[in-house]
């Protein structure tokens, strides 16, 4: 479940020495959105999860969520297609144009490949000791300027994927909620990649 996933990204962030790391539920983290939203640089959000609340992504480009991005926090995606739901009293809303709100354009997986095939031949993989080769919810990124992939690859997809959005950026790690997944983020948050 997301608990457990946050609890293991905590401490896997914490063996590497990155300490400053806080665990919310819905209504903190819109205080948190809020209450950063001035300066976020530096700062990121991991997001397990196949729906974010109403408050925060509503599948609008105003969103306070997309406005955070923009003004330079960094957002991790895992375990669920990026931005595809939102979820509120009403309940569960498909947003169905999320790829290219997002990322601008449709490049996530959504029934392509779910083994990697090969490696992004970047120097990344072995770097980071990236371990992901699960290529569900895989990004293919090679057309966005300014993106990076690293990790291993299937007909185009990557297990890690960045693009710049605004002053911040939208990384996407491929696969289910699993110890590859939690090394994986943990690595790329550590080593500062953005």
């Amino acid at each position: 479940n997301q608990r457990d996933y946050a609890h293991e990204v905590t401490e896997a962030l914490a063996v590497r020495s990155f300490n400053d790391v806080s665990e919310c539920d819905s209504d903190e983290l819109e205080r948190f959105l809020e209450g950063t939203l001035s300066d976020p640089s530096g700062l990121g959000l991991v997001v397990s999860s196949y729906a974010l609340p109403s408050s925060v992504y509503d599948g609008t480009s105003d969103c306070l969520l997309l406005r955070w991005i923009e003004a330079g926090g960094t957002l991790y995606w895992t375990a669920a297609e990026a931005g595809r739901f939102h979820v509120d009293a009403d309940g569960l809303h498909e947003v169905e144009d999320n790829q290219t709100l997002l990322f601008g354009s449709e490049c996530l997986n959504r029934d392509g490949p779910t083994l990697a095939d090969s490696e992004v031949d970047n120097g990344f993989l072995g770097a980071l000791t990236l371990k992901g080769s699960d290529m569900r919810y895989a990004a293919d990124v090679t057309g966005i300027d300014g993106s990076i992939e690293m990790g291993y690859s299937a007909d185009g997809y990557a297990s890690v994927s960045g693009v710049p959005r605004g002053e911040g950026s939208l990384f996407v790690v491929s696969g289910s909620k699993d110890f590859d997944s939690v090394d994986d983020m943990a690595q790329i948050i550590a080593a500062g990649i953005t």
